[in-house]
C-alpha cells in the first residue's frame, strides 16, 4: 500500500507512454498497455478505498491525454483504455460528448498511406468502439429496465382503477 505512489507512475506509462518500442509494426506494445491498464484496474478495485483521490485522478489524467490532439494515436489508445476500464458511467461524461470531433479528426488517419499510423488508428478505434458499444449496452439495460418499472406501474394503476370500477358498479 505505501508503494502505490511509487508504483503508479510507471504502469501509467507503460499504458500511455508514446513510443513503448522501437518498431510498432513488429513489436507488441498493445499488449503490454493493456496489461499495464489491468494493473491499474486492479489497484484502483483494491486501493481506491483507502485512497479516495485515486480514481479521480486517474479519470482526470487520461480525460486530458485524450482531449489533447497534439499527442500520438498510442497514448490516445492508453488513455481511452483506462477511462473504458472505468466504467460506462466515465465514457459517457468524458467521451461521448468529443466523440464527433474525435473521430472527425481520427477517420482520415485510418486511411493513412503510412501503415504505422494507420495501425495506430485502427487500435484507437478499436477501443472506441468498443467503450461506445458498452456504453449504448448499459444505456439499453438501463432504459429497459425504466421502462419495464413503468409498465409495472401501469399495470398496479390499471388494477387498483378496474377494481374501483368493479366495487362502484357492485356497490350501485
Amino acid at each position: 500500500e505505501p508503494y502505490i505512489h511509487q508504483l503508479l507512475p510507471s504502469i501509467l506509462t507503460c499504458m500511455v507512454g508514446k513510443d513503448l518500442c522501437i518498431n510498432v509494426l513488429i513489436e507488441d506494445h498493445w499488449s503490454l498497455r493493456r496489461y499495464a491498464c489491468q494493473l491499474m484496474l486492479n489497484i484502483t478495485h483494491t486501493y481506491g478505498y483507502a485512497y479516495t483521490t485515486l480514481k479521480p485522478r486517474l479519470i482526470q489524467t487520461f480525460v486530458q491525454l485524450y482531449h489533447n490532439v497534439d499527442l500520438p494515436l498510442t497514448t490516445h489508445y492508453g488513455a481511452l483504455l483506462g477511462l473504458n476500464a472505468l466504467g460506462t458511467q466515465v465514457i459517457a461524461a468524458f467521451v461521448v460528448p468529443q466523440l464527433d470531433a474525435y473521430l472527425t479528426l481520427l477517420l482520415p488517419k485510418l486511411h493513412n498511406q503510412d501503415t504505422s499510423q494507420r495501425l495506430q488508428a485502427i487500435y484507437v478505434y478499436d477501443i472506441l468502439r468498443q467503450a461506445i458499444g458498452q456504453y449504448i449496452k448499459d444505456e439499453m439495460i438501463e432504459n429497459t429496465q425504466e421502462i419495464a418499472h413503468k409498465m409495472d406501474q401501469l399495470q398496479k394503476k390499471l388494477a387498483t382503477k378496474l377494481q374501483q370500477q368493479s366495487t362502484s358498479t357492485s356497490s350501485s
